[in-house]
């Protein structure tokens, strides 16, 4: 039993993780109207193996800065969501791609 009248540990952090909570709903709100605006991204997602929507997005975005590349390095390329976004975007690149953990690589 509690003698004293302070108030708990969550009454104390509940305002601030609510906060946090809507920070992070509307965070997720805009990047799934971003997903949905995109054709390619919702393509992409139904027909490549392996798909991760930030990975996507990062390159979509390099590639809409127009930036140009001779050499892609992928070095823990794990599943190769990574190697795949960037092949797709920059086709004209040489991927070399190294997965060092037999554990994390994918046939």
């Amino acid at each position: 039993m509690r003698g004293d009248r302070s108030p708990s540990p969550r009454a104390i952090y509940e305002p601030y993780f609510l906060g946090l909570s809507v920070r992070t709903s509307l965070r997720r709100a805009h990047s799934l109207l971003d997903y949905l605006s995109d054709p390619e991204a919702l393509r992409a997602r139904l027909r490549w193996p392996v798909f991760n929507w930030d990975v996507y997005r990062t390159c979509r975005r390099l590639r809409d800065q127009r930036l140009w590349f001779d050499v892609i390095l992928d070095v823990g390329a794990n599943v190769g969501s990574f190697a795949l976004a960037a092949a797709y975007f920059f086709p004209e690149a040489t991927l070399e791609i190294f997965e060092p953990l037999p554990a994390c690589q994918r046939d």
